[in-house]
């Protein structure tokens, strides 16, 4: 500012200097040699005074402020002027140029002018610039370069005197634009190089909240905003973070991380105090049981807040032993007080598994006592699923019937078909798990098994149903069916099922496989023959008939068939 302010002079002393060849418009220095009520005579350093007619002075009192001897800079109006016998010169029009030259200059060499903003206008504001001698000059701010960061209300700076900088001037037309903007931006530039140049990673600054995010909040620490996450403000649970900081809060934070070039700055609130998940496995071991307030709910779980930072989930299965808790907010509130269990903690992960139920005894293991498998028990169905049906037994247990546990015989699709809700049914308990909370019952269990008497390679008799392309069905009893195959029914080649059997028909079979659990018997009419003519060989070859070799025996057999 002082180094423009002396380019500025030492123009002016060029420009006011002396001249031996004076012209008219050139701007002089003078003394006042002489005052009279119509003119001031005025030493140019030329032939003659110069004659200044009093009257451009506005009133006595701006003429009573020069006194003879006084210096005076004057403009050359006329090299000679007869009535004046000399030079006329003039002060008034000499500080107008005087003025324009400044603000020429100003503009020039970018030098730094005061203004007042006066008034607003469409897309800015009117500035008076001031320090000038006589002149009034006004300038037009558009509103982008009113102060920075830029002013939402514009009438909040109205009145104020501030630096700016000429950024167009039409001497022609008048015209002058000025910024407030580029100064201050200057300024912060070189704050914001100081400042990253001078900062360290893990410094404690000071800084001021200057706007609020639904991520976190951008905090200004001397002329550059750093970003503070909504991760780093607190250990705690933060929903929103206006709830925490306000806009314009002074506040200490620390420097995390930053980039010179980007010039960005990651900040943190929480660092400056202990992390709260140190030692935590001693703070809360598991087994031991501490008051916590609901945070917040979801599908599966609640979370839980001991202290600042440290937060717990109760899953849904963890809340009660003995009703079917559909959703979380069926047994809590959130800013509900509670009574928890630590069940597991991951320090690493910073995770705490909960338990709401295990404060209170398990009456599951009782039930493992009381439900023996095998016994047979009486309840109400509750509700049915495309895999099974819920049996109610007492007041918070339930057992489930699965459907592959509902017929030994019938494939069940859905347990509509065999049972309904609200129906009171008797079942038998298959098992017992405490650790999954579940009993596992059956109806088919309350009967043996019929697959159970079907042995391989036994013979059965049964009835013809059914005729397909490829086989025959055979009902050995009510719902329990065999199967024969086309290359099964005859030792010759079968080339239609009916050419040999009938629906109908009463036939004996081998059982060649049987798996109970798809229900499935495969059948051998050609087998059962064949065990038959084994079965009549080894009972003709163990008759007595002495003297007679094995070939006798069977022509003997033959002959007999015959």
């Amino acid at each position: 500012m002082e180094q423009n302010d002396e380019k500025q002079e030492m123009t002016m002393e060029e420009l006011l200097g002396e001249s031996g060849n004076l012209k008219t418009g050139d701007i002089v220095k003078g003394n006042i040699i002489q005052i009279s009520n119509v003119c001031m005579m005025v030493d140019i350093g030329y032939k003659t005074e110069g004659t200044l007619d009093v009257s451009e002075f506005e009133s006595h009192e701006e003429l009573k402020q020069f006194n003879v001897g006084d210096e005076i800079e004057v403009i050359i109006v006329k090299k000679y002027d007869k009535e004046a016998g000399g030079p006329l010169v003039s002060y008034e029009k000499a500080i107008k140029k005087i003025d324009y030259i400044k603000i020429e200059q100003a503009y020039k060499m970018q030098t730094e002018i005061k203004v007042k903003l006066v008034r607003k206008v469409k897309g800015g504001v009117v500035a008076e610039l001031k320090g000038f001698t006589k002149e009034s000059f006004e300038a037009f701010m558009p509103a982008s370069h009113i102060s920075y960061p830029p002013v939402r209300d514009i009438n909040s700076v109205l009145g104020n005197t501030v630096q700016a900088r000429i950024i167009e001037y039409s001497p022609e037309k008048g015209n002058i634009v000025i910024s407030w903007r580029l100064l201050v931006e200057d300024v912060v530039k070189k704050q914001r190089e100081e400042l990253l140049g001078n900062l360290v990673i893990g410094n404690v600054v000071k800084g001021k909240v200057t706007k609020i995010t639904k991520f976190g909040a951008f905090i200004d620490i001397g002329g550059i905003d750093g970003l503070m996450h909504i991760s780093d403000i607190s250990w705690g649970h933060i929903s929103k973070v206006d709830e925490v900081l306000k806009v314009g809060e002074e506040l200490e934070v620390k420097v995390l991380e930053f980039n010179r070039e980007k010039e960005r700055i990651s900040l943190g609130l929480k660092q400056l105090t202990p992390h709260p998940w140190e030692n935590i496995e001693e703070k809360y071991p598991v087994g031991s049981i501490f008051s916590g307030r609901v945070t917040g709910l979801t599908n599966f779980g609640a979370f839980v807040e001991f202290t600042e930072g440290v937060e717990g989930m109760i899953h849904i299965s963890d809340m009660s032993w003995v009703s079917n808790v559909r959703k979380p907010s069926d047994i809590l509130k959130v800013g509900e007080i509670v009574e928890t269990k630590v069940l597991k903690i991951e320090p690493d992960k910073q995770k705490m598994a909960l338990g709401l139920k295990q404060i209170q005894p398990n009456p599951w293991k009782k039930a493992e006592e009381k439900y023996l498998p095998g016994s047979r028990l009486t309840g109400t169905v509750t509700h049915l699923a495309p895999f099974g049906a819920f049996v109610k037994l007492e007041e918070g247990i339930e057992g489930m019937v699965h459907v592959s546990d509902m017929s030994w015989t019938k494939s069940i699709n859905h347990p509509k078909e065999v049972l309904k809700v609200g129906e009171q049914v008797e079942v038998v308990v298959i098992r017992v798990s405490v650790k999954d909370e579940k009993v596992s019952l059956g109806l088919k269990q309350k009967s043996d098994n019929p697959y159970d008497k079907y042995h391989l390679h036994s013979n059965v008799q049964g009835k013809v149903t059914r005729i397909t392309k490829n086989g025959a069905f055979i009902e050995l009893e009510p719902d329990i069916e065999g199967y024969v195959h086309i290359s099964q029914i005859s030792r010759q080649r079968t080339e239609n099922v009916e050419d040999e059997i009938k629906a109908g028909d009463m036939l004996w079979a081998s059982i060649m496989k049987v798996d109970p659990k798809s229900k499935k018997i495969e059948l051998s009419i050609k087998e059962y023959n064949k065990s038959l003519e084994k079965k009549e060989v080894n009972k003709y070859m163990n008759q007595d008939s002495e003297g007679m070799s094995i070939g006798d025996r069977i022509k003997a057999k033959e002959e007999e068939d015959e």
